[in-house]
């Protein structure tokens, strides 16, 4: 998992669910349990550098 993956990912689930953030949340949860754990724990922390760099 590299940061385009990351967002490569939520913005496939916005694509699939418009602008309502409830549902995107959703679809990309739905992405991510189809992915390894060490995947999911790089997403996290790549998700959490970037919201510290907002």
């Amino acid at each position: 998992m590299d940061e385009v993956s990351v967002w490569r990912l939520v913005e496939d689930a916005r694509s699939e669910m418009g602008a309502v953030t409830e549902l995107v949340s959703q679809a990309l949860l739905r992405r991510l349990r189809t992915l390894r754990p060490n995947a999911i724990e790089r997403f996290q922390e790549l998700w959490e550098l970037a919201q510290d760099e907002l």
